[in-house]
């Protein structure tokens, strides 16, 4: 018997419960840096550090 794909879909999203979300960064210069992170804080830490 072959999973459905919403139950897959399902399987998947309990699996990795923390979203992801794409974030943009204007630097210094005025140039745009584009990221994907779980954890937006952190990363943004992590480019002014």
């Amino acid at each position: 018997m072959t999973d459905s794909p919403s139950k897959l879909a399902e399987t998947a999203l309990s699996a990795n419960p923390a979203p992801w979300f794409l974030y943009v960064l204007k630097c210094r210069g005025g140039s745009l840096y584009t990221g994907i992170s779980n954890d937006v804080a952190r990363r943004y830490a992590a480019h002014c550090g």
